[in-house]
């Protein structure tokens, strides 16, 4: 029996940057990570240490796409309730927990792509300052930049345009794209005219960048494949994973004999998208790249291997037929002007994941994914709408846990575990968290359903029937008591069913007694008291949960075939 398994740690979903490998699991237990590509009734996988290996699909137990390494593949003991522990140690360091004067945060600020990432800067000023002479003028800033960032502010042309000012100009983007659109054909110059001003009132807008950049590729002729790489290198920065895009740009690349940077290109294009077409492109890209290159270039031979195998699987004879002219298809094809990627965010917000407050003192508990992750100011967002950046205390490297500390001058509403450290098959269950943040508005989420199966020997002790997607990750799992017993961390797909995965009760005592030397305060359980309806729970839990928003402060600007 064949099951397919998709074991997302949710939050590597969106974090357009990081690439992980795929895991495929055997029937016989043997873990194998790498990229798997499926060839007829085998898969072909480039192993991380460079080997590959073919293995038929019918020895194949599961297959996780992107997982990290790191997961545990045997779950930790459950440890006893964790007691009073010493006196607090450094924590690990991250952006939120550096240093800076007023000077160096308004700096920085000025510089950001989005304004909730002067929002983060702000803040974190704000609560590593709480003496500072400059208190004033920084509260002051938070607040202008959090105006900004509730009137979804853009930089447009240098300018901060939010608000009635920005519909207005999404508007007319949107007025000039349909009749440009209209023009296509018997108005060609008109139609890119119409383009031509879209960019240049609102450069912002990715379907404008493509649309002129195709143009210009398609139909420009030699003159204009400066203009094609200029248009689509921009369309590529404002959506990374568009595979029409990165394809055709690979394409200019081609003709401007900038070989290596076409195949780079070409190769990210089929990783997004595995078709004929953009396999096409990829084979073409290799095949009129120098000889020097192709037998030479470090990164160039190993795309080589898996280009034949996509060549093979899709029927494509050779590199000297024609290139083909990719357009968006389906989900990559919907949106609308100024409307954020589902996962992707606004630029400067890489992501965002869940958590909840387990000390009146501001100790948080999240999934290690949602932590991990450098260089970045951690935001928590409450459900008051009230912000303050945590720093990272500890990071398990067996189970999927993090602690994070905020500071705060008052107690804070926090959650207790529950007693037993595993929860029974068919108790009943509620999930809170903030999924798919900047869709839904970073607006907390509750789901309720049943614990499906408890099994210690996986990975993520406890199975649910609640619905979680993105964004979920380090969210709390209560009982009818709305007492603890699982950090919901991952999605499982068995078939055409989904389920949720949580770590439990017993896991997190485990971290916890295991770095108890890393933070002072007592983690007491919950008692089991009234049996509490969903509503009753939600008016619980939820001043105790957690939005953490992961914002790099600087926009990454590394090109699109990196």
């Amino acid at each position: 029996m064949r099951v397919r398994f998709a074991f997302v740690p949710l939050l590597l979903l969106f974090l357009a940057g990081l690439a992980l490998g795929d895991v495929i699991t055997l029937n016989d237990g043997t873990r194998l990570e790498g990229r798997v590509v499926p060839q007829g009734e085998k898969y072909w996988i480039k192993l991380t240490s460079g080997e590959t290996k073919i293995v038929l699909k019918s020895d194949v137990a599961s297959i996780t796409k992107g997982a990290a390494s790191a997961a545990p593949t045997v779950a930790p003991t459950p440890a006893a309730p964790t007691v009073s522990a010493p006196a607090a140690a450094s924590p690990s360091p991250t952006v939120a927990s550096a240093a800076m004067s007023f000077a160096e945060t308004k700096s920085k600020a000025n510089l950001v792509d989005v304004p909730l990432a002067a929002v983060g800067l702000w803040q974190s000023f704000i609560d590593n300052n709480p003496a500072s002479a400059d208190l004033p003028a920084a509260k002051a800033e938070l607040e202008q930049w959090k105006k900004l960032d509730a009137d979804h502010a853009e930089k447009i042309n240098g300018k901060w345009v939010g608000g009635e000012e920005r519909k207005k100009l999404l508007q007319r983007v949107r007025d000039l794209l349909k009749e440009a659109d209209s023009m296509q054909g018997e108005q060609t110059l008109k139609a890119v005219s119409k383009l031509e001003e879209a960019v240049r009132i609102y450069p912002n807008n990715w379907e404008a960048n493509f649309e002129l950049g195709y143009f210009y590729l398609a139909k420009g002729g030699n003159a204009k494949y400066d203009q094609a790489i200029k248009s689509l290198e921009q369309a590529a920065k404002l959506r990374p994973n568009s595979a029409a895009t990165l394809t055709d740009l690979a394409i200019a690349y081609n003709f401007r004999q900038h070989y290596e940077q076409s195949v780079l290109t070409a190769y990210k294009a089929a990783q997004l998208e595995d078709s004929k077409e953009i396999t096409q492109n990829l084979v073409n890209s290799i095949a009129q790249a120098p000889p020097g290159m192709r037998e030479n270039n470090t990164k160039v031979r190993p795309i080589m291997e898996e280009a034949t195998l996509l060549a093979h699987k899709h029927g494509v004879i050779d590199g000297r037929q024609s290139w083909i002219y990719v357009r968006p298809h389906g989900k990559e094809k919907a949106g609308d002007v100024g409307d954020d990627e589902e996962g992707g965010g606004r630029p400067g917000v890489i992501g965002n994941g869940s958590g909840f407050v387990v000390s009146a003192d501001g100790y948080i508990l999240t999934n290690r994914h949602v932590a991990k992750e450098k260089g970045v100011t951690f935001m928590c967002r409450f459900a008051d709408k009230t912000e303050k950046t945590a720093e990272v205390v500890a990071i398990d490297d067996d189970a999927d846990v993090a602690l994070l500390k905020i500071k705060t001058d008052k107690p804070l509403p926090f959650l207790q575990f529950a007693k037993d450290d595993e929860p029974s098959p068919g108790a009943e269950c509620s999930a809170l968290g903030f999924p798919v943040g900047s869709v839904m508005g970073y607006s907390m989420q509750v789901t309720s359903g049943t614990v499906s199966s408890v099994n210690p020997p996986e990975p993520y002790h406890v199975t649910l029937t609640c619905k979680i997607t993105h964004g979920n990750s380090g969210g709390p799992l209560v009982d009818h008591y709305g007492n603890v017993i699982g950090v919901v961390s991952a999605g499982l797909t068995a078939y055409t069913e989904t389920y949720g995965k949580a770590l439990s009760a017993g896991q997190v005592r485990k971290f916890l007694e295991k770095n108890r030397d890393k933070y002072k305060t007592t983690f007491d359980a919950g008692k089991a008291g009234e049996k509490l309806d969903t509503e009753a729970i939600y008016k619980k839990a939820s001043p105790a949960t957690v939005c953490i928003i992961l914002i790099r402060g600087e926009k990454d600007a590394k090109p699109a075939a990196e």
